[in-house]
């Protein structure tokens, strides 16, 4: 189950009620902020059919699919505005956000199974937050690096025997390995003014190969499996006293 995966640092980043960025006045207010996010993630590696197999098998003898993985994500950041009059934020953030995909194939023969990468990511983010007025979303762009924490956490279920399955895994984490995935990523937000907090969504779009492939015997090869992902996130920031 995802929530058994999930910190419970991330359950407790929720119920936060501090102070916002504006002054009662609606103003921005300067200087640095710090706070914590916490959310969900829906992410998928791609590609992996042309890795994964061979071309000497007809491709309408089988059907694959690139499928989701869901999880979750929390993450510290700290803020800096250098003026009440901007509309311009820096910011920094560090997380650890869960990602990876699963994999579905199907075959004539009847074989089903699925592989799923299940992996963990510490996130670094330099971002640039562009404020709107009062009442109006902001933006949010910049890029991340994703340090690989469990690059063989690889799982692998069929309609075979159970104990195939587990030889079967314990090969393929021998051979696919987990690897650091470099991103662009942007996004919405809305303040919300009186609470202090604001809801984010995001887009990462993958630009490096997160799926190592070393030399084996399934007649795997080398391609480049980028990842993309959705967030959602609940947030709140801080002013430094």
């Amino acid at each position: 189950m995802i929530s058994r995966r999930i910190p419970i640092l991330l359950l407790a980043l929720l119920p936060i009620s501090l102070l916002a960025q504006r002054d009662a006045g609606g103003r921005f207010e300067e200087g640095f902020f710090w706070g914590f996010k916490a959310g969900v993630t829906s992410s998928t590696v791609n590609d992996l059919r042309t890795t994964l197999i061979a071309p000497i098998y007809p491709v309408e003898t089988y059907q694959t699919q690139d499928n989701t993985r869901l999880g979750g994500l929390g993450a510290f950041f700290i803020d800096y505005r250098h003026s009440s009059k901007s509309y311009i934020v820096g910011r920094f953030e560090i997380g650890y956000a869960m990602q990876g995909g699963r994999f579905n194939y199907t075959d004539v023969d009847g074989l089903e199974y699925e592989l799923a990468m299940n992996y963990d990511y510490l996130t670094l983010a330099p971002l640039v937050k562009i404020n709107i007025p009062p009442g109006l979303p902001y933006i949010i762009a910049g890029c991340q690096i994703g340090v690989n924490l469990t690059s063989e956490t690889l799982n692998y279920t069929s309609n075979d025997d159970a104990f195939i399955d587990l030889q079967v895994q314990e090969s393929l984490r021998t051979v696919l390995k987990g690897r650091a995935n470099t991103a662009l990523t942007a996004g919405i937000g809305f303040e919300l003014t009186r609470s202090g907090f604001y809801i984010e969504g995001r887009y990462t779009h993958g630009l490096t190969d997160v799926v190592e492939t070393q030399a084996n015997n399934f007649l795997f090869i080398e391609n480049k499996n980028t990842s993309n992902y959705y967030q959602l996130t609940l947030g709140m920031p801080v002013p430094f006293q």
